[in-house]
């Protein structure tokens, strides 16, 4: 059936939902008497707007949906001349594609305007078609804005199949999901509509068939509902009191600290989530703070796994934010506060270090404060927390010089190091690696706080603080130095590749490719690059006497102790260590996953990835047997692949029902004040080829803000969109280096539907991003 067919069909049903009213013709009808059709539409439709919909038989089959590829409009004068004209653009459109269109259909209806919310709904979710009803909301008066794309306020919800109704709280949601399951048993086949709300009453639009769902499975259904209520249940234990930490419940994030969705994606391998644990979120991330005066959580993970996603304990990270030398009732409030701030507005949770917690002196603290004054903080309490941090900060900036030489000589010793032994080279990538980049890691984050704050409150202009940034002798000015010597001369190739080949796009995964593995296509492309790239040298930022005098007067009034050039040093220094501690510490664990990846090749294990660190080291040690791991990859083969359907929101908190998860639009990190339209180009996470012709001047599409992508910046891209990433990623900081206008982590939901448009229109000024 065509889609005019299958409304005719349900209009006869009797369904508890308005159909507006509407009218079938054939391009044969019209061309015999375009004035009898138009009469008809007069006198059955008295509306005075329409939608003149296309109608076809090549549309919504069992192999492919064809939508938009005819002509459709909406919010059309009912009067003749307009409906002479956009029958005869749809018709246009048909000559286009089909030979033969007499018997194709038009489909006239009743306008709905002014409505509470409109949408769209599907039987499944369309990415991976795992078994949820995928609902999309926009709650303004329009009712093309989701389908067109330009929604301002748009929702997401995804419902798995099998939920009970009465667990479905929204109004709205019940009343489409009641509507796809009649309509799915009344069609027999997956559907996909077009809806709105007026005045609480539920509208249809169209119904068509949904054409994606090619690997439906029943079992996995089954087994998805079964990890739905094990997790109900299991989730529960971390809203408890946790007497490690201080603060009542807690809220898990992909996002909220050492990234984890953009550093290992949100579904990682086993391998990869257990070296991110055990390197980073077990101990080190908490005892390097401990050393800066922050306060250690003892025993406390930062990150925990549900069902192969991973989540940061948000309470367990604010615990580790606080200073230590403030009292025990005043650390428990300044947590709670922390929590409730940002169960307000969940958007921050990407955002906290710059947003919502007090890790140093900010020169915007004045609002901060006065927030927390009104949440109930005492004058007592918030000088209190305001002298902390000072000493902190001050602290930071003065031990810098002696603090960063004793890691550079740790991170100096892991790059010399050539142990092949796999116990020995783990303990330094962890204890000479990790340790001093998250020790420098924190006083980054301090330096850019400082910096964003100058800017925030105009001590520096958005342009000063790009010279800033871009002022700074960094390993991607490096990287891009070498790179234009590999390309001029082939005798420098190798030194390039000695240098940078192990950088990965996905650091923990050996399954992703190295770029020496594919340089040689990078070297192939490089039209442009020497004439565009050569000239580029490290500029030098001085302040002027005004920025000289208000910033002085800004450090005396919030009682920062350093003169101005150790001040900008300090920040300079953080940002410029931290790129390069990441630097030569990816180098080293690229180099252990080669020697893991090649142990396990030599001893006949395939699937490697699917087994812990500790489970490999035990395997080669002789304490596991080769049935043993075979038995556990092949179990976590079908965990794995069960949990790759299971949809989880970005961030939980106690209130969450797993069963409807809502997803709204996440607020993107915009880099630069740039403006830029160009075409899409999306780089899938586990490429394995990629057509480098088709970079330059792309506007180019990955979900990790990854510092394997590194050789992006070597393809004259126009623009970079990334699903996950912060303010301070790897990749924020190389585009305002760069000065490539950027969205960075633009969340799950906008990434998959803007990642699929042709073309982007990206304006970091105004911070818009939309496709067509």
């Amino acid at each position: 059936m065509t889609k005019a067919d299958t409304l005719k069909y349900l209009d006869k049903l009797n369904l508890s939902v308005k159909i507006p009213k509407f009218i079938i013709i054939t391009v044969s009808d019209w061309n015999n008497n375009k004035k009898k059709v138009i009469e008809k539409i007069l006198n059955e439709i008295p509306s005075k707007f329409l939608a003149i919909r296309s109608s076809t038989l090549d549309e919504d089959q069992n192999d492919k949906s064809n939508a938009g590829k005819y002509e459709s409009y909406i919010n059309i004068y009912n009067d003749s001349s307009t409906i002479v004209k956009y029958i005869e653009k749809i018709i246009d459109s048909y000559n286009e594609f089909l030979e033969n269109v007499d018997d194709q259909q038009i489909l006239i209806q009743e306008c709905i305007r002014h409505v509470d919310c409109s949408g769209v709904a599907f039987s499944f979710e369309l990415n991976k078609n795992a078994p949820y009803y995928q609902i999309c909301i926009d709650n303004t008066e329009k009712t093309d804005t989701v389908t067109s794309g330009t929604s301002k306020d748009e929702s997401t919800t995804y419902i798995f199949r099998d939920t009970p109704l009465e667990k479905i709280n929204d109004y709205r949601i019940l009343k489409i999901v009641q509507l796809i399951r009649i309509l799915e048993k009344e069609l027999n086949y997956d559907i996909d509509i077009e809806f709105a709300f007026k005045k609480g009453v539920l509208v249809l639009f169209q119904a068509r068939k949904l054409c994606v769902n090619k690997n439906k499975s029943e079992i996995i259904q089954k087994e998805v509902g079964k990890v739905i209520a094990t997790l109900t249940k299991q989730i529960n234990k971390y809203w408890e009191r946790d007497l490690n930490n201080y603060g009542n419940g807690t809220i898990l994030s992909n996002m909220t600290d050492w990234n984890p969705a953009e550093m290992l994606g949100q579904h990682p391998s086993i391998l990869s989530y257990s070296l991110y644990e055990d390197i980073i979120t077990k101990e080190i991330w908490r005892t390097s703070r401990e050393q800066l005066g922050y306060n250690n959580p003892k025993d406390s993970g930062l990150m925990i796994e549900l069902f192969g996603q991973p989540y940061i304990n948000v309470r367990t990270d604010f615990n580790s934010y606080i200073p230590e030398n403030l009292p025990s009732k005043l650390k428990e409030k300044l947590v709670n506060y922390y929590l409730d701030t940002l169960n307000l507005d969940l958007r921050l949770h990407d955002k906290v270090e710059f947003e919502i917690v007090h890790t140093c002196v900010s020169f915007d603290e004045a609002e901060k404060f006065q927030k927390m004054k009104t949440y109930g903080f005492t004058n007592q309490e918030l000088t209190a927390i305001k002298e902390s941090i000072v000493e902190i900060t001050n602290k930071m900036i003065y031990n810098w010089n002696v603090a960063s030489r004793e890691m550079i000589k740790k991170i100096q010793e892991l790059s010399s190091e050539n142990t092949s032994n796999l116990h020995v080279l783990y303990n330094n990538l962890k204890y000479k690696g990790m340790f001093p980049f998250a020790y420098i890691v924190r006083q980054s984050f301090v330096g850019l706080k400082l910096l964003k704050s100058l800017k925030k409150e105009n001590y520096i202009t958005e342009e000063r603080y790009n010279e800033f940034i871009s002022s700074i002798p960094t390993i991607s000015k490096e990287y891009k130095k070498d790179f234009l010597e590999a390309i001029q001369d082939e005798a420098n190739r190798n030194i390039f590749l000695k240098k940078y080949g192990f950088l990965r796009s996905g650091s923990y995964d050996f399954r992703n490719l190295k770029l020496e593995e594919f340089v040689d296509s990078i070297f192939k492309n490089t039209d442009d690059v020497i004439n565009s790239e050569k000239d580029l040298k490290n500029s030098i930022f001085h302040l002027n006497i005004f920025e000289k005098r208000n910033i002085n007067e800004a450090l005396k009034e919030h009682k920062i102790t350093a003169n101005l050039q150790d001040f900008f040093n300090f920040i300079a220094e953080s940002i410029k260590l931290r790129e390069q501690f990441k630097f030569e510490y990816s180098k080293s664990l690229s180099r252990f996953l080669d020697l893991i990846e090649k142990n396990l090749e030599n001893k006949n294990v395939q699937n490697g990835y699917l087994l812990t660190i500790n489970e490999i080291f035990k395997f080669l040690d002789g304490n596991l047997s080769y049935k043993e791991i075979c038995n556990i990859i092949k179990r976590r083969e079908y965990e794995s692949h069960i949990n790759n359907y299971v949809m989880l929101p970005d961030v939980i908190t106690p209130s969450i029902n797993l069963y409807c998860i809502s997803v709204k639009k996440s607020s993107a990190n915009f880099i630069t004040n740039r403006i830029v339209t160009s075409v899409v180009k999306r780089i899938d996470p586990n490429f394995k080829e990629i057509p480098f012709d088709e970079l330059k001047g792309k506007i180019i599409f990955i979900e990790n803000a990854d510092p394997g992508f590194e050789w992006l910046f070597s393809c004259k891209i126009s623009g970079l969109v990334t699903k996950f990433g912060g303010a301070a990623s790897h990749m924020a900081i190389r585009c305002s280096e760069n000065g490539i206008p950027a969205a960075i982590g633009v969340g799950e939901h906008l990434y998959d539907k803007l990642s699929h448009k042709k073309y982007l229109y990206l304006n970091c000024y105004e911070k818009i991003i939309e496709g067509e």
